[in-house]
């Protein structure tokens, strides 16, 4: 049963993370505010972080990204997909991401996989690095959701978050 919710995004977000999980595309609401997908995608970065607030913070107010686990990620994946929202995380670590930038120096090829026991990285991290991981989503010029990154950088991480509409 499809549930239409109206109102202003708080409210929304409110809704979303304290009710409990709802079934994939069980919850429609429109985004009155976004006028083209760059807004839409502000949009659900600030829905992804006071969610993460209201899900994972102890005061209320910040989430440490580095104590989130995998469970935790996909916990937050199902709130994303109950409103039609595919949720991306990517965890690189900052040497990934340095290797990667300096094959683009020299011309090497522009995907790296690095085989995870090299660095001593764990199986936490991503090995799918890419040029459009590291792009800042300010310089996307395109009418896919998908395309848009946002990605911050705590100690030697770099966490990568993205979305797309649920088929």
């Amino acid at each position: 049963m499809e549930k239409n919710l109206s109102g202003d995004i708080d409210t929304f977000i409110e809704y979303i993370f304290n009710t409990g999980i709802k079934p994939r595309n069980s919850i429609c609401f429109s985004f009155d505010d976004t006028r083209n997908i760059l807004e839409l995608f502000k949009t659900l970065l600030e829905i992804f972080t006071k969610g993460c607030k209201i899900l994972f913070s102890e005061n209320g107010k910040t989430v440490d990204l580095k104590n989130l686990k995998k469970k935790d990620i996909e916990l937050f994946q199902n709130y994303f997909l109950s409103f039609g929202i595919v949720f991306h995380y990517r965890l690189y670590n900052v040497y990934q991401v340095e290797k990667f930038l300096n094959s683009k120096i020299t011309n090497k090829r522009s995907k790296i996989i690095l085989k995870k026991n090299k660095k001593k990285l764990d199986d936490n991290y991503d090995n799918d690095i890419c040029d459009d991981m590291l792009m800042d989503y300010k310089d996307v010029k395109s009418n896919n959701l998908i395309d848009y990154r946002y990605k911050i950088k705590i100690d030697n991480n770099f966490y990568i978050l993205f979305f797309n509409l649920l088929d």
